[in-house]
């Protein structure tokens, strides 16, 4: 069992992960693909790709947001 605070502290730490996550892949993909061996295309597919993964990450974001007032509106303690 996890008491409120201990279970929103988690929750605020898991949101930080994911917002620091975006610019960290995106710094680093962004300065070492034009420098790679791969076609345009490919480094047009990679980037498609990672902006589906920012879209996932926005929605993991939200997500944790609102169970987080969820919990915080509620009675219970203990979970």
């Amino acid at each position: 069992m996890i008491n409120r605070k201990k279970l929103t502290d988690k929750i605020d730490t898991l949101i930080g992960l994911e917002k620091e996550l975006v610019p960290l892949f995106s710094k680093h993909i962004t300065s070492s693909l034009p420098f790679s061996s791969l076609s345009e295309s490919d480094r047009y597919l990679i980037m498609e790709e990672f902006k589906k993964r920012v879209n996932i990450q926005k929605k993991h974001v939200d997500i944790l947001t609102r169970i987080k007032k969820d919990l915080m509106k509620g009675k219970k303690d203990v979970y």
